[in-house]
């Protein structure tokens, strides 16, 4: 997977239970539901608006199942593939 981390949001930070952390290349989120594990989904096709709202939102859970799940196609990806593209970002 060529993913190229331009924005990260951290859900830790925003008092997520549901998000660890998430990752953002212009076109795709990673999302990491669980920060002891390895796996990531990665949900293709996600215009900036939505990410940006997705960012900006107070529930971040709340905004992930109205939004993002099941509106936009997804799959399981490696955490070494998102994580290199992060370490390529910072």
């Amino acid at each position: 997977m060529d993913f190229k981390v331009i924005s990260v949001l951290d859900g830790a930070e925003k008092g997520s239970s549901l998000i660890d952390s998430a990752y953002y290349d212009g076109t795709n989120v990673a999302i990491d539901f669980d920060a002891n594990s390895e796996d990531y989904y990665v949900y293709k096709n996600v215009p900036a608006e939505i990410w940006n709202a997705f960012v900006k939102a107070d529930s971040l859970g709340r905004f992930y199942n109205t939004y993002i799940k099941g509106a936009y196609p997804s799959e399981a990806t490696s955490f070494y593939d998102i994580e290199f593209a992060y370490r390529d970002w910072e």
